[in-house]
């Protein structure tokens, strides 16, 4: 499972609008988020602005990382295993893989294009699926 460079860039390219707006995206996303799936709230504590930032930042690191396969394995591995003393569960990731993609086209509207929408779609499916087989090996992957 890789992404093709196209994707990538478009990835990049959308990620920098997202971090012009990442306020409304995080707010919209954690609002959606919390809509989705209410059993997850507790996992955030009380401090969802400090929790913005580090969004953004782990969002960075993945979207920077993601064309090299032997840094973003272990980036998104490390991540993993840390989330799985927050209580993060596997079943978590398709929650926040749809809260996601809800939120960036709520927030971009119509300047959300097709492509981008497939470049999220195949950036996130790439990471949850390595971050599900780091913290859970012994559980199926369907993100």
């Amino acid at each position: 499972m890789s992404m093709t460079s196209a994707e990538i860039e478009t990835l990049r390219a959308s990620l920098r609008r997202c971090i012009r707006r990442k306020i409304e995206v995080t707010d919209i996303f954690y609002d959606t988020l919390f809509e989705i799936a209410p059993e997850t709230r507790p996992l955030f504590g009380s401090d969802i602005v400090g929790q913005t930032e580090k969004t953004m930042l782990a969002l960075g690191a993945i979207v920077s990382q993601i064309h090299d396969i032997d840094a973003f394995g272990p980036l998104v591995s490390d991540l993993a295993r840390r989330h799985i003393d927050y209580g993060v569960k596997a079943e978590h990731y398709e929650h926040v893989g749809a809260a996601l993609l809800k939120t960036l086209n709520a927030v971009f509207g119509e300047e959300f294009s097709p492509e981008e929408d497939a470049a999220w779609r195949a950036a996130y499916d790439l990471m949850a699926a390595v971050m599900i087989a780091s913290a859970y090996p012994r559980q199926p992957v369907s993100a």
